[in-house]
């Protein structure tokens, strides 16, 4: 479901943008978007929520390699 907008962060260049909010899998988690800079999907959302749910976020992006979401 789409939210709106929110800040992320990639954690492969630090860019931080705006992209929208979308459910991941109907959590309170925004899903990864694609950094526009280097195009990788190893995004989080910018800020503390982001910083302390980090670890999920590591899950989600495993989730995706498996799926093979991520180019490496």
């Amino acid at each position: 479901m789409f939210k709106g907008f929110c800040s992320f962060k990639c954690t492969q260049c630090g860019n931080k943008f705006s992209a929208p909010h979308i459910e991941y899998l109907a959590t309170i988690y925004p899903a990864p978007q694609q950094c526009p800079q280097c195009g990788s999907m190893i995004t989080r959302p910018a800020g503390l929520f982001g910083k302390l749910h980090e670890g999920i976020y590591r899950k989600i992006w495993e989730k995706y390699e498996e799926e093979n979401l991520i180019n490496k």
